[in-house]
């Protein structure tokens, strides 16, 4: 035992060695910002001649039909718009296992590789003020909290905040500060709660980007990525779960010894109790506020909540809002500049750009799916009493109501910065303008969120 014959011997000598050193190539497939971004991913752990020639088998998250539908809802709408110079990016992701199912990184590879979904950091305008209502939530404010919302108010010596259209509200509380994406109320939540506050939390439900702490971040006065926002906003709809975004399920190599093997890794970022009430609190942002269009255009039988986000000239245009199945953002703009988006003669907004990519792509994905809804919990948030906060603008017993402000189409999102010399964020409940001045805020460069969590693996990709 152990030997072999001559005769066996000489047969295997006479016979042909066979290589199988695998295939040199550069196709990207017919999904090629998928492909690039598996392959950024996969350059962590392995040298390039593994990547190209060592036989591996990449099971990627990619959902092939959704993917189909993003590109497809990203391009109608652009065709739509005949601006030649507008680009759109799409991130899609699963928040019950962290799974990116769709990810639009652009319109043309051959003409850009660049990647707007994970690489492109521009600013948040209002759809960072979800960030803000969730640490002010966590810190026991409620939602019926009663704000001055008149503009212009000076929240600082330095930093001088209007509403989009400087509309005054009156007092309003802040659930209708979300909904129409007060400025004004949004300043004075975050010089109450305090910015390093409001920077934790964007941090815990899984932005990556460093954020320098200004107070006129709270207006989205600084970059982050379309995938960072959507595994945030995919933090809410998961019951206050993050996953971080996950895009690789298994590795095998050539031999199909699996050498990798994506393991669920939730962490609870924000509580039962804060999720919940976020989500109800930007349920109406679509209902009655500045998301109200793609409300109007859904087809789908899902709840909805979301927020808006113009930042300042209506240069970045984003739509982030979520079902129980999808989180979904979308981001419009210039890729190459930051000149204001103009459409049909005038700046634009979310009402006409991102919003219609999202209902497109949502309608088309959800399309004869059953309704769900979103994750329930008997906790409770101990709400402080309203004299325990100590407003710029003066507590409630001290703001004279106004008006019952109601949302229009120059309404978008009142996200602006006004300081002395700030940039920040136009909204969509005023259309989402910005209308602050505040130091220069730097943007931080930002590695895109990095896989690590599915639940079936979709789509098998060789790069």
């Amino acid at each position: 035992e152990g030997h072999i014959t001559d005769d066996q011997y000489n047969e295997a000598v006479a016979e042909d060695l066979v290589l199988n050193p695998g295939t040199l190539t550069d196709n990207v497939g017919q999904f090629p910002y998928w492909t690039d971004y598996i392959r950024s991913l996969l350059q962590e752990d392995f040298d390039s001649d593994t990547i190209l020639q060592g036989g591996l088998r990449v099971y990627t998250t990619l959902d092939p039909d959704l993917q189909k539908d993003a590109e497809d809802a990203t391009n109608r709408r652009l065709r739509e718009l005949n601006n030649p110079r507008l680009g759109s990016s799409l991130v899609s992701i699963d928040p019950q296992t962290g799974y990116i199912k769709a990810m639009v990184g652009g319109q043309d590879y051959s003409k850009s590789q660049y990647n707007l979904a994970t690489s492109n950091n521009r600013q948040m305008g209002s759809s960072f003020k979800m960030y803000t209502l969730v640490a002010a939530l966590s810190e026991g404010m409620s939602p019926e909290t009663v704000l001055n919302g008149n503009s212009p108010m000076q929240i600082t010596p330095t930093w001088l905040v209007k509403n989009a259209g400087n509309y005054s509200y009156g007092s309003i509380t802040l659930r209708q500060g979300t909904v129409y994406s007060s400025n004004t109320v949004y300043a004075q939540v975050a010089e109450a709660i305090g910015i390093d506050k409001i920077l934790q939390t964007c941090y815990a439900m899984g932005i990556r980007t460093q954020l320098q702490p200004y107070l006129s971040t709270t207006l989205g006065s600084q970059g982050v990525t379309p995938i960072e926002q959507c595994t945030a906003f995919a933090t809410l709809a998961a019951g206050g779960v993050r996953r971080d975004a996950v895009a690789i399920t298994r590795i095998e190599d050539r031999n199909g010894n699996v050498i990798y093997e994506h393991k669920d890794n939730p962490v609870q970022a924000i509580s039962p109790a804060v999720a919940k009430a976020a989500t109800d609190v930007l349920a109406g942002v679509l209902t009655s506020g500045t998301g109200r269009y793609a409300n109007n255009l859904k087809t789908f039988n899902q709840p909805v909540s979301g927020k808006t986000g113009t930042s300042d000239n209506s240069e970045d245009l984003w739509f982030c809002a979520y079902t129980p199945q999808l989180a979904t953002v979308v981001w419009c703009g210039y890729p190459d500049s930051l000149d204001p988006v103009i459409i049909g003669g005038g700046q634009s907004s979310t009402f006409v750009t991102s919003q219609y990519v999202w209902a497109y792509y949502m309608n088309a994905a959800l399309a004869g799916v059953p309704r769900a809804e979103f994750p329930t919990t008997n906790e409770t948030i101990n709400y402080k009493p309203a004299s325990y906060w100590k407003f710029v603008g003066g507590n409630s017993s001290s703001t004279t109501q106004t008006t019952s402000a109601t949302t229009s189409d120059d309404d978008e999102d009142d996200t602006t910065n006004n300081t002395t010399n700030n940039s920040a964020d136009d909204d969509e409940e005023e259309e989402e303008e910005d209308t602050t001045t505040t130091p220069s805020t730097p943007t931080t460069p930002t590695t895109p969120t990095t896989p690590t969590t599915p639940t079936t693996p979709t789509t098998s990709t060789t790069p």
